[in-house]
Formats: structure tokens, C-alpha cells, sequence
């Protein structure tokens, strides 16, 4: 038998030698066959020069099947060593970059949280708000000003999109605001709706960024307000007695439209001691319960509190 002159003892011995060596030494699977190669092909070559010629291409085979037996299992030490590395390092640097991310994240959701006004808890007129984004930071924007003749001005902005995309036009949308408002101390709200809109065709047309905006005027001293709004959900006042009256967009969503084509339009409303406005953004609606079902903001408008 061919294995039995090579002999079984040597054969055994090689292998397990070659096992032990792929174990432990950091070898790629193609280095595993370094030192196995060399001999095989000597012996081959031995082979067809010396054995007669009737047995040099069997013997050939039977050594390279031999040699095959021998450094396919390091072979496969090697490989799923190697893919284990490489699992191990990707999972480790993916952790890594995880955490620098979240811290990131966190840092980026301070500075987002720090853009959201102060309440107003005394006075005329009381403000209050609840922000919870989708995720670490999010596209939404409430801001408030107060002029020089004791109104308020409140504004909500929903940028398109989520996270931090999102979270950068709110900053700079922020920063807009508050250059109309510094500005002009007491702008009409069509007037502000339709800078920003300015703005955004200005800075992120390109981009493909949209906003939705609702801008209310407060006057507690004239019990009115004055609103414009971009596509936004509607506005909705709860008078004294319960009963709740909605006001619905003027205008379309911005940077959807250039300057020259935008009306912003404007409506008047009675805004009387005793009534609450009630601003939120679809996220509101988009909601689900604990079922699962998505909120209905239709059938809530007669369980407002």
C-alpha cells in the first residue's frame, strides 16, 4: 500500500505537529501551507526523476493527497481562527464607535435642549410644553419671545426627517428667529413665516429640507391673538365652557415655495381670559397607545382638559 510506505507513523506525526503549529501561531489559512509546500513539490519533482515510469504519476498523487491530508485541517485551524479575529475586532471597534457616538449624542442633545425657552408660569398669560424626541435629538422647535408691548410670540417648527439632520436646521432656524424677532421686536407672524421661509429656500433648498411652522401672536391685554401657519397641524383653543374651536394651516410647507409665489396669510382669533391653546406637531398624532393603535387627534378634541 501506497500510505503504508510512507509509513503511518511519520504520516500521524506530521499532522498533528501541523495542528498544534496552526494553533498557535498567528498564520493566515494560505501561510499554513509555508511548510508543507516546499517538500511537496521536491518530493513530486523526486518522483517523476528517480521512480520508474510506471508508478511516477501515481506516486505523484499519492504524495500530494498526502500532503493535502496533512494541511487541510490546519488549514481550517487558520481560517476560523482568522474569522474569529476579525469578528472579535469589528465587534470591538463597533463598540468603540458606538460609544463615541452616544457621547456625541449626549452632547448634542444638551446643546439641542438648551435652544427650548424658559415656561412662564405667572402673569397674564402661563406657557408650559412637553418635548420628548424620537430619538436623542430630534427636527422639533418651540420658541418663545416676548416683545416690548407685552405680547408673546410662540413659535413651533417641525423640520422633514429625524436625528441629527434634523437637529442641525432646527439650530439654524433657531438662530433665524431670534435675528427677525431681535430685529423687528414685534413682527406680524405672516411677516416672520415668511423670512424663514426665505431663509430655507436660502440655506437648504439644496438639500431637500422642509419645515412645517406655526407662529401665534399672543395679546393678553386685547384678549386676541393672531396666527399663520405652514402646513402644520391645526391649532386649537379650548374656551372657558370646554367646547374646543381648531384653526387650520394658511400657507404651504416651507421651502416648498419661492418668495414670490408664498402667501403666508394670516388669521385674527378671540383669545379670551380663561382659554387654553393647545400647539403640537404631528409626533402627537403619530403616536401609538399602549395597544398600538395610532392616536386619534379627532375624536381627542372632546377630551381635552
Amino acid at each position: 500500500m501506497p500510505l503504508r510506505g510512507i509509513g503511518l507513523a511519520p504520516f500521524f506525526f506530521t499532522l498533528v505537529t501541523h495542528i498544534i503549529a496552526c494553533s498557535l501561531l498567528p498564520l493566515r489559512w494560505r501561510e499554513a501551507l509555508i511548510p508543507i509546500l516546499p517538500f511537496t513539490l521536491l518530493s513530486i519533482v523526486g518522483i517523476l526523476l528517480v521512480d520508474p515510469v510506471g508508478y511516477k504519476i501515481g506516486n505523484a498523487i499519492m504524495v500530494a493527497s498526502v500532503a493535502a491530508g496533512i494541511a487541510l485541517p490546519g488549514m481550517m485551524i487558520c481560517l476560523l481562527r482568522s474569522m474569529r479575529f476579525r469578528r472579535s475586532s469589528l465587534e470591538a471597534a463597533v463598540r468603540s464607535r458606538y460609544v463615541e457616538l452616544r457621547e456625541d449624542l449626549d452632547v448634542a442633545r444638551r446643546i439641542h435642549d438648551r435652544l427650548l425657552p424658559a415656561p412662564i408660569g405667572e402673569g397674564p398669560l402661563v406657557i408650559d410644553f412637553a418635548y420628548e424626541p424620537m430619538r436623542e435629538i430630534g427636527g422639533d422647535l418651540l420658541f418663545l419671545h416676548r416683545s416690548s408691548k407685552g405680547a408673546a410670540h410662540v413659535a413651533l417648527l417641525d423640520v422633514t426627517g429625524h436625528g441629527i439632520a434634523a437637529a442641525l436646521l432646527v439650530n439654524r432656524l433657531h438662530g433665524e428667529l431670534q435675528r427677525i424677532m431681535g430685529r423687528g421686536d414685534d413682527p406680524s407672524p405672516e411677516t416672520a413665516l415668511s423670512l424663514l421661509n426665505e431663509y430655507l429656500l436660502l440655506t437648504s433648498a439644496g438639500d431637500s429640507m422642509y419645515a412645517t411652522a406655526l407662529l401665534v401672536r399672543i395679546d393678553p391685554h386685547h384678549a386676541s391673538m393672531r396666527f399663520a401657519s405652514a402646513a402644520h397641524p391645526d391649532l386649537l383653543v379650548r374656551s372657558a365652557d370646554g367646547t374646543v374651536r381648531r384653526h387650520a394651516s394658511t400657507a404651504c410647507m416651507l421651502g416648498a415655495l419661492p418668495a414670490d409665489c408664498f402667501e403666508a396669510g394670516a388669521e385674527d382669533a378671540p383669545f379670551a381670559v380663561g382659554e387654553s391653546l393647545l400647539l403640537f406637531t404631528d409626533g402627537l398624532s403619530e403616536s401609538r397607545s399602549a395597544s398600538g393603535a395610532m392616536l386619534d387627534i379627532a375624536v381627542s378634541y372632546t377630551h381635552l382638559a
